[in-house]
């Protein structure tokens, strides 16, 4: 579980993103994220629409999936960003361990990383 600070909750905060946010499609899931220029800590949030996947515990799966490969490269990734991941319905199709390594692939892709 990511801790309270890194987790991104308010409609106003997913709107923002939605407005401002940049965008980048991966198979599995796309991603929404703006550097607030601050020196917080980053913010995560993870959308599973019941349009995605129906079933409560199919959604959670991938939730956890979503969140396991942030929350153990958290002290990796830049300060002062706000990042949405949207998941797609292929990731039902997927196993968690596919889920999580196309996560850390986006991690590098975004540039999000302090490195």
């Amino acid at each position: 579980m990511l801790a309270r600070i890194n987790r991104l909750t308010g409609q106003k905060n997913f709107s923002r993103l939605k407005k401002e946010g940049r965008r980048k499609s991966f198979d599995l899931f796309n991603v929404s994220y703006v550097d607030r220029k601050d020196n917080d800590p980053s913010r995560f949030g993870f959308i599973v629409t019941n349009k995605t996947a129906r079933l409560a515990t199919d959604r959670s799966r991938v939730k956890r999936a979503l969140r396991e490969p942030i929350r153990t490269s958290m002290s990796e990734i830049k300060k002062g960003m706000d990042i949405l991941y949207i998941a797609k319905s292929l990731s039902l199709k997927k196993s968690t361990s596919e889920i999580m390594i196309e996560v850390a692939k986006s991690i590098e892709v975004l540039g999000i990383t302090k490195r």
